[in-house]
C-alpha cells in the first residue's frame, strides 16, 4: 500500500512539474492566424466605412490629446497579434499562460513578429557631469538611464488584473459575475443633477486649473491607432482595440445616449512588456508619450525637437520661448489650426510643450503665464552672461530656475492645500525636509496614478469659464459654459482675456472634493449635437482603469495597509465610504464591494480630521509625489543641480501667488498660497520678488 502511494505521488509529481513548451510550428500556426484576424477584421472596418461613405471627421477624443495621442499603428498591429496568439495557444492547444510566456516561445515570437516591447531608448552611454536635465528626460537615473524618460511604459503598485492576465480589459468581478456598466456607474454616483452640492470651503478654481497643468507635465497616455472608428459595426468587438460603453436604456440625462447608444472608446496604445510586478513575463502595458519628471515638459516639451521649435533665434536656439502678436499686442504663440476647433477667423490654436494646449482656455493661460515667466527670467539672467554666444547657457539657466520654481510650488503650495500634514510628513513631501537623492527609487509614472488616484482632480471642474476684473468681480457676458469651450479657443481672444481669466481662477471657489462631476464633463464632454457625440468623463475614468487592468479599490486599501473593504452587502460598510453612497453603489450592480473599480472607489472613501480625500488616494498621491521627489537626480535640492544655501533659499520663499503678481497684472492676490481661498489678500507690491543677484555666476 505504501509502495502504491509514494507512486503515485511520483506519477503526480512527473505531471505536475512537466510543462509542453508550444513547439515553433505551433507558436507559428498561432501568429498566422491571429494576423489573419487582424487583416480580416481590418477589411471589414475599410468596407463598413466605405459603405456608409464615412470620411474620418476630427475626433474630438483624440483632438483633446493632440496628434501624439495615438500611438504606432504598426507597433499596435504587432502586440495585438503576438496577444491573440497566445490566446489561440491557450484556448486552442491547451498551453498555459506560463508556458505560452517561456523565454524560447517569446523568442520565436520576436523574431517572427518584430519586437512588441518597442519603447524609447535611452543613450548607450550617459555623461554623469551633465549640467542640465535631457530634453526627454533619459539620463536622469545613471544605472537605468531610461527611468522616467518619455516614451517609456508605466509601471505598476500591483500585478495587472487583465481577465487573462495579458491584456484583455478587467471585465468580471471576485466571483467572476460582470461589472456594471460604467455609465450606469456615473448616473448613480458621480451625478451631481439636482443636488445641492456645496462649493470648497478652502480651495481656489486655481486647484483645478494648475492640476491639470502639472498632469500635462507628468503623463500623456497615447491612444489605438490601428481602428479609426471603434463605434463602426465591424469594430465593435474588436476587444483589442476597442472597449466602447454601450448604453443600457435611454439615459435621463443626455438624450444622446439612447438605448444602445455606442459610446466610443479606444484602447490605450499597447506595447507588450514586463513591469516591476509582472516576474519579467511581458503583459500589455501602456506608454507615457512625456517625460515623468516635474521638469516643464509642458513649457519646454519631452523632445529636443520640440523644445528647439519653442525656441526663438536662428534654428531654435535663442534664450527666449516664441511668443506671437494680436494687433501689437503678444499672446502665445500660435500652432497648427488642426490642433483645435476654430470658429472664428483670424484666430489660431496655440502651441507649447505639451499638445493638449488647447483643451479648454484656462489651460492655455497656464501654459502662456510660464511662457512669460521664463522669458521675464531670462531677461534678467542674460545681464549675467554678457559674452557673445551665451544664449544656450542663458536658456538653460532659465530652464534650470523655472523648474525648481515649479518643484517648489507643487510641493510647497500645491499640495498641501489638498493633503493632509501627516501624509505630507509620511512621504517627506514638503521642501523643508532634508534632501538626498535617491538612485534605487523608480520615478516612472504609476499607472494606478495616471489612470485613477490623480485623476480627482475631475471633481474641482467647474461648470462655467468666468471672466473677473481685478476686484475679483465677474465681468459682464464673461460667463461662458465649460462645455463650449473644449478646444475652442475663442474666449483667450477677447481684450486681456488671459489676464481675466486667471482673475476668474483666484476669484471663484471651487467646486467640492467629492464624487461628484459636473455635467459639462459627465454628459457634455466634447458634445457635438450635429454629429450625435458626447462622452462621459467619470465613465470614462471608470472604463480606462479596466482597459489597463488596474486592479480594485479593495486592491489599493490593502496595499497602503488600510483595512479591508467588507466582504458582503450585508455587513456594515458606513465606516468606509462617504454617508448615503452604500444604496447607490449596491444600485449600480456591484456584485461585492470588493469588485468597486479604483477611481470610484477613492471618491466615494470617508474622510477623517478634515481631510479633502480618502486615505487611499492620499498614500497612491503621496507614494507618486515621493518618486517623483527623491527619484530625480537633477530635483534643484540635490547635489547634482549645484546650487547653493542662498539659491534655494531664494527658490523656496518664491511663491505662485507672484507669478501672477508679475505676469498678470494682479493687484492683490491670495498669500502665501494662491491655492487657497482661506488665505488672506495681499497687496503684490509687498509680496517679494527672487532676488536674482544670488544666481549672477560672476
Amino acid at each position: 500500500m505504501r509502495a502504491f502511494i509514494q507512486g503515485s505521488i511520483v506519477l503526480c509529481l512527473i505531471s505536475c512539474c512537466y510543462t509542453a513548451i508550444p513547439s515553433k510550428d505551433e507558436v507559428l500556426a498561432a501568429l498566422a492566424k491571429a494576423k489573419k484576424i487582424g487583416l480580416t477584421e481590418e477589411k471589414l472596418e475599410k468596407i463598413e466605412q466605405n459603405r456608409e461613405r464615412k470620411t474620418s471627421p476630427k475626433c474630438l477624443m483624440s483632438l483633446s490629446h493632440g496628434k501624439r495621442m495615438h500611438g504606432n499603428v504598426g507597433m499596435d498591429k504587432n502586440v495585438n497579434a503576438q496577444i491573440r496568439a497566445m490566446r489561440i495557444l491557450q484556448s486552442e492547444n491547451n498551453h498555459s499562460l506560463e508556458e505560452v510566456t517561456h523565454e524560447d516561445v517569446l523568442h520565436v515570437f520576436k523574431t517572427t513578429n518584430g519586437g512588441t516591447c518597442n519603447v524609447a531608448k535611452p543613450p548607450e552611454e550617459c555623461d554623469p557631469d551633465v549640467k542640465y536635465r535631457s530634453a526627454d528626460g533619459s539620463c536622469n537615473n545613471l544605472n537605468n538611464p531610461e527611468w522616467g524618460m518619455a516614451g517609456r511604459s508605466q509601471d505598476r503598485l500591483l500585478p495587472n488584473k487583465y481577465d487573462d492576465k495579458l491584456g484583455l480589459p478587467r471585465t468580471v468581478g471576485i466571483n467572476k459575475k460582470p461589472l456594471p456598466n460604467a455609465r450606469l456607474i456615473s448616473n448613480k454616483i458621480h451625478n451631481a443633477v439636482g443636488l445641492n452640492v456645496d462649493r470648497s470651503q478652502n480651495l481656489t478654481l486655481h486647484a483645478m486649473g494648475f492640476g491639470q497643468f502639472l498632469d500635462h507635465d507628468l503623463t500623456l497616455t497615447p491612444l489605438i491607432s490601428a481602428v479609426e472608428q471603434c463605434c463602426d459595426k465591424t469594430a465593435k468587438d474588436d476587444i483589442d482595440n476597442c472597449f466602447n460603453i454601450i448604453s443600457q436604456e435611454d439615459d435621463e440625462f443626455q438624450p444622446i445616449f439612447s438605448k444602445d447608444h455606442c459610446i466610443e472608446f479606444k484602447r490605450s496604445a499597447p506595447v507588450l512588456c514586463p513591469d516591476s510586478q509582472s516576474n519579467g513575463k511581458p503583459v500589455r502595458q501602456q506608454i507615457n508619450a512625456i517625460t515623468a519628471f516635474i521638469d516643464g515638459s509642458n513649457v519646454y516639451g519631452s523632445s529636443l525637437e520640440r523644445q528647439k521649435s519653442l525656441r526663438d533665434g536662428e534654428s531654435g536656439i535663442g534664450f527666449l520661448l516664441k511668443t506671437s502678436t494680436l494687433r501689437n499686442a503678444e499672446r502665445i504663440l500660435n500652432g497648427d489650426s488642426a490642433d483645435c476647433v476654430l470658429t472664428e477667423s483670424g484666430q489660431h490654436c496655440s502651441k507649447a510643450g505639451d499638445v493638449r494646449v488647447n483643451e479648454v482656455p484656462s489651460l492655455t493661460a497656464y501654459h502662456y503665464l510660464f511662457v512669460k515667466e521664463h522669458n521675464r527670467i531670462a531677461n534678467i539672467l542674460k545681464d549675467f552672461y554678457p559674452k557673445t554666444g551665451s544664449d544656450e547657457i542663458i536658456f538653460q539657466e532659465t530652464r534650470k530656475l523655472v523648474i525648481a520654481i515649479m518643484q517648489t510650488i507643487v510641493y510647497d503650495q500645491f499640495l498641501p492645500s489638498f493633503l493632509t500634514d501627516d501624509t505630507m510628513k509620511r512621504y517627506r513631501l514638503k521642501t523643508s525636509e532634508d534632501y538626498t537623492y535617491e538612485a534605487g527609487i523608480n520615478p516612472t509614472i504609476l499607472n494606478e496614478f495616471a489612470v485613477a488616484a490623480y485623476r480627482m482632480g475631475h471633481s474641482w471642474i467647474s461648470p462655467e469659464m468666468i471672466l473677473f476684473n481685478k476686484a475679483f468681480k465677474p465681468l459682464g457676458n464673461g460667463e461662458v459654459k465649460t462645455e463650449d469651450t473644449f478646444h475652442n479657443p475663442s474666449l483667450t481672444y477677447r481684450p486681456k482675456a488671459f489676464n481675466k481669466l486667471m482673475y476668474g481662477l483666484s476669484g471663484v471657489a471651487s467646486p467640492g472634493t467629492d464624487r461628484f462631476l459636473v455635467e459639462a464633463v459627465r454628459s457634455n464632454l466634447f458634445l457635438d449635437k450635429a454629429e450625435g457625440f458626447a462622452l462621459d468623463l467619470a465613465a470614462l475614468n471608470i472604463q480606462r482603469g479596466r482597459d489597463h487592468g488596474i486592479g480594485t479599490f479593495y486592491d489599493y486599501m490593502e496595499y497602503c495597509r488600510l483595512d479591508r473593504v467588507q466582504e458582503n452587502w450585508n455587513e456594515d460598510i458606513s465606516e468606509k465610504f462617504v454617508d448615503g453612497v452604500k444604496d447607490k453603489v449596491v444600485e449600480t450592480g456591484y456584485d461585492l464591494p470588493g469588485d468597486i473599480d479604483l477611481f470610484t472607489g477613492g471618491l466615494i472613501e470617508k474622510t477623517v480630521n478634515g481631510a479633502l480625500l480618502g486615505a487611499t488616494l492620499e498614500c497612491l498621491i503621496g507614494e507618486q509625489f515621493k518618486r517623483l521627489k527623491f527619484g530625480d537626480r537633477f530635483w534643484f535640492q540635490s547635489e547634482t543641480a549645484n546650487y547653493n544655501k542662498k539659491q534655494i533659499d531664494e527658490i523656496r520663499k518664491y511663491t505662485f501667488s507672484k507669478i501672477l503678481c508679475k505676469n498678470f497684472g494682479y493687484n492683490t492676490v491670495q498669500f502665501p498660497n494662491a491655492f487657497k481661498l482661506t488665505d488672506k489678500m495681499k497687496k503684490c507690491s509687498e509680496i517679494d520678488d527672487i532676488n536674482f543677484s544670488v544666481f549672477d555666476p560672476r
